[in-house]
């Protein structure tokens, strides 16, 4: 990942964990979903173009149920605030918008 890679993923992660607490979630949760969608992060460096089948398949990859949940979470929470705040144009969990 490039530096400018890196700094989008901070930025993201940042922005996720401010976001989070504003929908009440407690910091138990905030840490968890943070926690999973870093991976996704990581290995997909442009976030914004993601399809609902590269976002289902990559949550299928883990091998517990518990883990699944957690990043189908993590990731739904992420995609609404790039959203919310214009980072992607549509929000590919969103059945209203794939």
């Amino acid at each position: 990942m490039t530096t400018s890679g890196k700094s989008i993923q901070r930025y993201l992660l940042t922005m996720l964990n401010a976001d989070l607490p504003c929908r009440d979630l407690q910091s138990r949760t905030v840490k968890n979903y943070c926690r999973q969608v870093e991976p996704l992060l990581k290995r997909f460096s442009d976030v914004a173009s993601l399809t609902r089948d590269e976002i289902v398949n990559w949550i299928h990859e883990c091998d517990t149920t518990a883990k699944k949940r957690f990043r189908c979470l993590g990731v739904k929470a992420l995609l609404r605030m790039m959203f919310a705040d214009g980072l992607v144009a549509k929000n590919p969990c969103d059945s209203r918008h794939a």
